[in-house]
C-alpha cells in the first residue's frame, strides 16, 4: 500500500509543475488551486513520513481539516455568482466548524482525530462543489464560456471529498478484526484514487485554461 500512498503524492507534482511551466497570468482561480494543492502536498508528505516512523500522525489531519475546509469553500465561493446571505451563511458554516473542532481537541487532544467532524468536513465541501457546478453550467451569460472550464478542478474536490466519505461512514460500525483490516485496505486505495484523480484534473484544467488564455491574447492582438 506505500507504494500507491507514493504515487498519490507523487501525483500532486504535476499540477504544480504544469502550473509554474505555463505561466499564469491574473488568473486567481488557479493561484487558491496551486495554493492547496501545495498545502495538500505538505500534508500528504508529513503522513507518509511519520506513517514510516509509525509515529502518530493525527495532528496532522486535525490541521489539515482547518485549513482544508477554509481553502475549499473560499474557492468554491469564488467562482460562481452567490448571494450576500448565502456566502454568509457559508461563512458561518467555516466559523461553526472551527470551533466544533478547537473544542474537540481541547478536549481530546491534538493527537485525536473525529470522525464526524472529517465526515462533516467532506460532505460539506462535497455539497458546495455540486453548488458550484451547478451554478456555473446554469449561467446562460457570456461569462459561462470563460467559467466552464472550472468544472474540471471542482470535479476533482467533488471525487476527493466523496472518497474521503467512505471510510468515515463505517467507522463506527461492529467489524471482526479480519473485517476491519480488509476495509482499512480498501479504504485507502479509494483515498489514493480519489487523490490522484483530483490532482490530474488540476492539471488538466491548467493546460486547458492556459489554452484559452493564451487563444484570448491572441485574438485581442488580432482585434487590434
Amino acid at each position: 500500500m506505500k507504494q500507491e500512498i507514493y504515487i498519490a503524492v507523487c501525483t500532486s507534482l504535476f499540477p504544480i509543475t504544469s502550473f509554474f511551466s505555463l505561466n499564469f497570468k491574473k488568473n486567481r482561480s488557479a493561484y487558491w488551486i496551486l495554493f492547496f494543492v501545495v498545502f495538500s502536498l505538505i500534508i500528504d508528505s508529513c503522513n507518509c513520513y511519520f506513517s514510516h516512523r509509525k509515529e502518530n500522525n493525527l495532528f496532522l489531519i486535525n490541521f489539515y481539516d482547518y485549513v482544508a475546509i477554509t481553502l475549499e469553500l473560499s474557492f468554491l465561493l469564488s467562482i460562481a455568482k452567490y448571494t450576500r446571505i448565502f456566502r454568509k451563511i457559508s461563512w458561518l458554516i467555516i466559523v461553526v466548524f472551527w470551533i466544533a473542532h478547537a473544542v474537540f481537541n481541547y478536549h481530546n487532544g491534538f493527537f485525536v482525530t473525529s470522525s464526524s467532524l472529517s465526515f462533516i468536513l467532506s460532505l460539506v465541501v462535497s455539497v458546495y462543489a455540486a453548488i458550484a457546478a451547478l451554478r456555473i453550467l446554469n449561467d446562460r451569460s457570456e461569462d459561462f464560456n470563460k467559467k466552464k472550464y472550472l468544472l474540471i478542478p471542482i470535479m476533482g474536490f467533488f471525487i476527493f471529498e466523496t472518497s474521503c466519505l467512505i471510510p468515515v461512514c463505517t467507522v463506527n460500525l461492529n467489524l471482526t478484526k479480519e473485517e476491519d483490516a480488509f476495509l482499512s485496505e480498501l479504504y485507502n486505495h479509494v483515498i489514493v484514487i480519489g487523490t490522484i484523480l483530483r490532482n490530474l484534473l488540476f492539471t488538466i484544467y491548467f493546460i486547458v485554461a492556459r489554452n484559452n488564455q493564451r487563444d484570448s491574447s491572441n485574438l485581442n492582438s488580432i482585434n487590434q
